[in-house]
């Protein structure tokens, strides 16, 4: 798998010949500028002939997890908070609902008949699904994952999307040829809106109109206040995905492939619905999903059993991942702008401090925003994800530092240390060669650790504390502020050594290597 070159995926490991790591000031720290933990473009990919959920990281163009669900599951959709999915399973008859922190399936929810899309409500206290066999939309209270109200609609109801203040959910009904608008209040379908085969419905941002991909007349354009088509757009195909960019100015609908031509994804100006340009991607592109700054747009191949993905500044595919087999529906999990500069992570060069400009004065594919010069590592390649180091911190050649280490500013880390995952060094503190820690070991300001101490698990040096060469620290032990521990010293786990006090050096020590 690679990627075009027009489009950049930067990881902190690959930062070209000198050995500089360029980092991100977050209050008086600084971090990766592309740090996997803080950027996350990752897709929720249902896989109808897996019965499985893909997860995958669009940056590293991996499926970083599989997650079992039940059979042939179409449909899925995030809490506005991320933390849980809602994947519907068609022949099951169930709703799974996945952590998405532990990526496993934490609830099953039965629901009508055939069960093939699903939406959230915007204050994530409601997933309305459609029964496509049972013509009824389930109401879901997200709380206690009950079934809570079921709906009559049309004729198999395929797809459904909400307006943002939640008030309406329009449902597509294929074979009643309408789309049903359902009143969130009262549970109760309060008008019908003629179209031909509708199959899925997108929401405009704003609410104004509702997008309808009908299979066999392109696409229509539900004005939201009259609840009357105002527009009719032609796309190549059978239309089948639909889905808008965050800013509502363009929208994207597949169409399935038809002999000699393949499938496209046809994009469309909102303002005046006029297309904007066919893009080619495959046989049969079920659904796409763009990502929230609009750069990207992922789609579901089902014949190749790979997600496509595109970029939509140069309108070409640029990658596909292999998934599960016949992929379905397609998801971007919240969250991939956190600065909030309207720039996705996946491609700012500073996802953690605001920067729209995107400003790179040296052009080295690093916001100015967030370079941080006087921090020198010897090799990056072997500091862990998501790790934090300091401005005017010096990290050695051949030191290993764990994920998630905190280093702050001026600490010097010498030679072939390693350290384990969860470290934090407070500023100035002091790392000489040859040291061994364990994870989730925590140093204060100024703290001075000899060369070849051993450190366990868990373990606090406070502000100044001092522990001598080759001195034995066991796991969970809490040195204080200003102690001292000597030469070969012992102190076992989980002791206590106050303040000031020091720990005398073993009297018989080896001689210094």
């Amino acid at each position: 798998m690679s990627l075009d070159s027009g489009l950049i995926f930067r990881r902190c490991s690959s930062l070209g010949k000198r050995f500089q790591l360029l980092l991100v000031l977050v209050g008086g720290m600084v971090a990766c500028s592309f740090n996997a933990a803080e950027a996350k473009p990752i897709v929720y990919v249902t896989n109808q002939g897996s019965d499985s959920v893909s997860v995958v990281d669009i940056a590293s163009l991996s499926v970083i997890a599989t997650i079992p669900v039940g059979e042939n599951p179409r449909g899925v959709a995030f809490t506005p908070d991320g933390t849980r999915a809602y994947v519907t399973n068609a022949i099951s008859g169930t709703v799974s609902v996945l952590d998405t922190a532990s990526l496993t399936e934490i609830d099953l929810i039965p629901v009508g008949s055939f069960p093939g899309w699903v939406d959230i409500s915007p204050d994530g206290t409601r997933a309305y699904v459609a029964n496509a066999a049972s013509d009824s939309i389930s109401v879901i209270d997200t709380v206690t994952n009950q079934v809570v109200a079921t709906i009559p609609v049309g004729s198999k109801p395929t797809g459904l999307a909400i307006t943002p203040d939640g008030a309406r959910v329009y449902v597509a009904n294929a074979q009643s040829d309408f789309v049903s608008v359902v009143d969130s209040a009262s549970l109760q379908e309060v008008s019908a809106v003629s179209t031909f085969h509708p199959n899925l419905v997108a929401m405009a941002p704003d609410g104004a109109l509702a997008y309808v991909a009908n299979l066999q007349e392109g696409v229509s354009v539900i004005d939201t206040a009259s609840n009357l088509v105002v527009a009719a757009i032609q796309v190549k195909n059978q239309s089948d995905g639909l889905s808008i960019s965050g800013d509502g100015s363009r929208v994207f609908a597949t169409s399935l492939a038809s002999f000699p031509d393949p499938g496209f994804v046809t994009i469309i100006e909102s303002g005046t619905f006029n297309i904007i340009g066919d893009i080619p991607v495959g046989e049969f592109p079920r659904n796409v999903a763009v990502s929230p700054g609009g750069r990207l747009a992922i789609v579901a191949d089902t014949f190749s059993g790979s997600v496509m993905v595109m970029d939509l500044v140069t309108l070409k595919v640029i990658a596909s991942v292999g998934v599960g087999a016949s992929p379905f529906g397609i998801a971007f999990a919240p969250e991939s702008d956190l600065d909030g500069d309207g720039v996705e992570d996946v491609v700012d060069n500073c996802p953690s401090v605001p920067n729209p400009d995107q400003a790179d004065f040296d052009e080295n594919g690093f916001g100015d925003a967030c370079v941080c010069l006087s921090a020198w590592i010897v090799e990056p390649e072997l500091i862990g994800k998501n790790a934090i180091i300091g401005c005017g911190s010096l990290i050695g050649r051949g030191v290993k530092i764990g994920i998630n280490a905190k280093i702050s500013e001026f600490v010097v880390i010498g030679e072939k240390a390693v350290i384990g995952d969860d470290f934090i060094a407070g500023k100035g503190s002091v790392i000489n060669r040859d040291v061994q820690m364990g994870n989730g070991v925590s140093l204060r300001d100024s703290a001075v650790i000899a060369r070849h101490v051993q450190i366990g698990e868990r373990s606090v040096v406070g502000d100044r504390g001092l522990v001598g060469w080759g001195a034995r620290i066991g796991r969970d032990v809490l040195i204080g502020d200003f102690a001292i521990v000597g030469r070969y010293a012992s102190v076992s786990d989980g002791a206590v050594v106050p303040e000031a006090v020091i720990i005398p050096a073993r009297k018989d020590f080896p001689a210094q290597e």
